[in-house]
Parts: structure tokens; C-alpha cells; sequence
């Protein structure tokens, strides 16, 4: 079973996320089985807190807790991030290296050569990894936005204020909680750390996104409280991708294609059992 999606080569005018999606679900033809498996993890996803246990009660109020604590203290840490005498070459040069992390356009291409690492070198993780990550990054920022939008939290470049909210809010500079960047570069780090149990590779990938979500401080997009918040909700979404697609359950593959005579390009996204 595949989906085949189709486009001109114009690509300075897709939008990557959208281009994402469609990689997941298509629009020419579909898969009832692929689009079925995705829908059935999202929903598992969206639904999971009306699962917590008792045991989950106190970890998440210590969590949230904390969060609440880091809101109260969020302009004493932008004061810190933001001093010239706390800033230096070498913190510049790292945190404009990983600042770029999380965003689309860096996302997409790494998930591309994941996969295609993995066929290179016929190393399934390899292309397990490009596969679930790009399941991972769609639901995450889906999810990302939607609380963004609701909470309307406003930047701190705004000059508004840590506790300025304004709900239901559309508005790029009132979407900071929870930080985007942040959420998406953890929801792949899980992704990667999942195929591999390996404490070192774990932490490679975890400190690495942790680097890419203090730059969001650090270049004065979000707050702290955002930073944390949006990491633990990747991490969570991306274990929960790993948990509900172990290996022996359906696989899915993605098998780029390219015509140049007809200047179309596509992805085929294949279920097998």
C-alpha cells in the first residue's frame, strides 16, 4: 500500500511543515492502513492524560510546579541571559550554531538524511529513525501550536512582561509557551536515543538539544519556563512515537522519487507488515 504525493519544483514556496504532512497522509491517493496507523498514534498521543496513573500524580506536580516556579523568576533569567558581561565569543559562536535547531528547515533535511543514510548503509535503525522522526515532528508542532494559540503568551522581545497572556491569540509575537524549537529538536533527540541503548548516544543527542534550547533564551525568543515546557513535551511525544511503533509492528518507509522531464518530485510512503 503507498501514497503518492506529486508537486512542481517550486520550493522556495512550500511550506516544509505542510510539506511534512503530506509526506504523512498525501492527497492524490491514500493508504486507509498508513493514514489509519498515524491518526490511531495521535489520538493515543492527545489522549494520554486521561491515562495517568497514580504514580505519574506527583512527578507532574513536581513538573509543573517547577514550571510555575521558572515563570515567577522568568525576567530575573532574561535580565541574566541578557547581560553583555554574561555573553562572549565562544557562547555566541555555539548558540548561533544551535540556534537554527528545531526550526522546519533544518528538521526536514536531517530527517531526509537519516533515511537515507539507513538505505545507504541498509541500517534500519538509521531509517527507523528518519521515519519516526518525521511522525514525531508532525505531531509535535501540531500540538506545539495549539497551545501556543490558546495560551497567548506574549515574547519577551515584546517588551510585555513574563505574565502577559492573551488567550486564543494567532499572533507570532504572543505564541512563547511553549517554545516550538525546543519541543520539535527534543521529539527527534527521544527519537534517536529510543533506537539506541546506549547511555552515551543518549546523552550526545539529549545535551545537543538541550544547546539548541537555551539558544532560544540566549537569542531573546523565549523564555526559560518556555524552553523547559517545550522540551519535556517533544520528549514526551517522541517516546510515545518510539513506544507505539516497536519494531515488528507495520513499518513504514519513505521511497522519494524524482522525473525531471516532467519537473515533479514526490514521496511514497509505504506500509508493510
Amino acid at each position: 500500500m503507498e501514497i503518492n504525493v506529486t508537486g512542481r519544483l517550486d520550493m522556495k514556496r512550500i511550506n516544509v511543515i505542510t510539506l511534512l504532512l503530506i509526506c504523512l497522509f498525501g492527497v492524490n491517493s491514500y493508504s486507509e492502513d498508513v493514514i489509519n496507523k498515524c491518526v490511531d498514534d495521535f489520538r493515543w498521543i492527545v489522549t494520554s492524560p486521561a491515562r495517568i496513573k497514580k504514580t505519574d500524580i506527583l512527578p507532574l506536580s513536581v513538573f509543573a510546579g517547577s514550571v510555575g516556579v521558572l515563570m515567577v523568576v522568568d525576567e530575573d533569567i532574561r535580565l541574566f541571559a541578557q547581560n553583555p558581561d554574561h555573553r562572549n565569543k565562544a557562547l555566541d559562536g555555539i548558540f548561533s550554531f544551535t540556534g537554527g535547531l528545531g526550526g522546519a528547515l533544518v528538521n526536514v533535511p536531517v530527517i531526509g538524511a537519516f533515511y537515507l543514510a539507513g538505505v545507504g548503509f541498509k541500517d534500519e535503525k538509521l531509517k527507523r529513525i528518519g521515519v519516526l522522526s518525521a511522525e514525531s515532528l508532525a505531531f509535535t508542532g501540531l500540538i506545539a501550536i495549539t497551545i501556543k494559540c490558546i495560551i497567548g503568551r506574549s515574547r519577551p522581545g515584546k517588551e510585555d512582561g513574563s505574565l502577559q497572556y492573551n488567550l486564543f491569540e494567532i499572533d507570532r509575537d504572543m505564541r512563547s509557551f511553549p517554545s516550538g524549537h525546543s519541543a520539535t529538536v527534543f521529539s527527534m533527540a527521544s527519537v534517536i536515543a529510543g533506537q539506541y541503548n546506549n547511555i552515551w548516544i543518549g546523552a550526545g543527542v539529549y545535551g545537543f538539544a538541550g544547546l539548541a534550547a537555551l539558544s532560544r533564551v540566549y537569542h531573546d525568543e523565549h523564555w526559560i519556563s518556555d524552553v523547559i515546557a517545550g522540551s519535556a513535551l517533544g520528549a514526551l511525544i517522541g517516546k510515545a512515537v518510539v513506544h507505539l511503533n516497536k519494531p515488528g509492528d507495520r513499518k513504514l518507509t519513505l521511497l522519494p522519487y524524482f522525473y525531471p522531464e516532467r519537473s515533479q518530485y514526490g514521496v511514497n510512503l509505504i506500509a508493510r507488515h
